[in-house]
């Protein structure tokens, strides 16, 4: 089972939960939860972020592997 780690918080829960409420009703769910997930840059961009992920990421050997798997090319087929 993969695990993804989200380090918005709160302030992140409350974004989402607010632009799909805001959606078009007729989108399907999965459709209305890419819409948000796509104006939650800001949540994610700010430096204070960035460092505080890094620090997470550096002293947790499980999340440090997984943030390279991520960050490896896709082989091309």
């Amino acid at each position: 089972m993969q695990r993804e780690v989200l380090f918005a918080g709160d302030e992140l829960e409350a974004h989402l939960v607010a632009q799909v409420e805001a959606t078009d009703p007729g989108l399907t769910p999965i459709e209305a939860l890419l819409t948000a997930l796509g104006t939650a840059e800001e949540i994610f961009r700010p430096r204070e972020f960035l460092l505080r992920r890094a620090r997470v990421i550096a002293a947790n050997p499980a999340l440090a592997e997984r943030d390279l798997i991520k960050l490896a090319p896709w082989p091309a087929g």
